[in-house]
């Protein structure tokens, strides 16, 4: 996937369309990819990326789409989706009321 990027790089293109690029990557050939294409990030060329890779999406997306079964699920920014996973994860620990004790007392068993 490296050299496909490299020789599509090598057009100037204004748009990369990568389908799954890291599946099958061991995690420091994965990191390495990941820089390569921050960096084609910085130089405002568009990335059209599909993974199902969460933390891929996390290190490169400023926008992220879930579809699922072909229709679009969700389009947000990357910023968005988290300060709203912060919040429900802060929602449910206040809401579920469970104390300290509880918890130690479930975990020991």
């Amino acid at each position: 996937m490296k050299y496909q990027v490299a020789f599509a790089m090598s057009y100037h293109p204004e748009y990369l369309l990568l389908d799954e690029p890291t599946a099958g990557f061991d995690p420091v050939f994965r990191k390495d990819f990941i820089k390569i294409i921050q960096e084609i990030r910085e130089r405002k060329i568009g990335i059209l990326m599909s993974t199902h890779i969460l933390s891929d999406m996390e290190q490169i997306a400023d926008e992220i789409m879930v579809i699922s079964n072909g229709e679009l699920k969700l389009h947000e920014t990357r910023e968005s989706i988290k300060e709203r996973s912060i919040q429900d994860q802060l929602e449910t620990f206040l809401t579920n009321k469970v104390s300290i004790k509880d918890l130690l007392r479930k975990r020991r068993q």
